[in-house]
């Protein structure tokens, strides 16, 4: 489904003159969760708003969301990564943070920040969408 968004939303047209109000919602990806006893990742930045757009051409950028830790539990610890940012025009969500990994790795922050791993004391900590 992810690769049908992307088309679909790979470019926005306004046309005739002057402004209008356009009403928008922008998703980022989502972080990948880790492994090893590891946090979850979180949650991409949403944002919802209007926005005065004028006649052109808008490029929209669809976040990935990041990818999980594939060590299946092993020695090491393999990072996961955080999710990729969404952007219309200047407006920018925020992707998710990653999971923190191994024992006692704080979640990093992100739209939402990613969990904690199993050992650590901090459960999460939130990032903030910036607009």
């Amino acid at each position: 489904m992810s690769g049908a968004l992307i088309s679909y939303f790979r470019n926005v047209s306004a046309s005739g003159a002057g402004s209008t109000t356009v009403n928008y919602l922008v998703v980022a990806g989502g972080g990948g969760g880790a492994g090893l006893g590891g946090g979850g990742g979180g949650a991409g930045g949403y944002l919802e708003s209007s926005l005065s757009v004028s006649a052109g051409t808008y490029t929209v950028t669809v976040g990935a969301g990041g990818s999980g830790d594939v060590s299946g539990g092993g020695h090491i610890a393999v990072v996961a990564t955080a999710g990729s940012n969404s952007v219309l025009g200047s407006v920018t969500a925020t992707g998710g943070g990653q999971g923190g990994y191994g024992y006692g790795q704080a979640g990093f922050n992100g739209g939402s920040g990613g969990g904690a791993s199993s050992s650590n004391t901090t459960t999460y900590k939130i990032g903030r969408a910036h607009v």
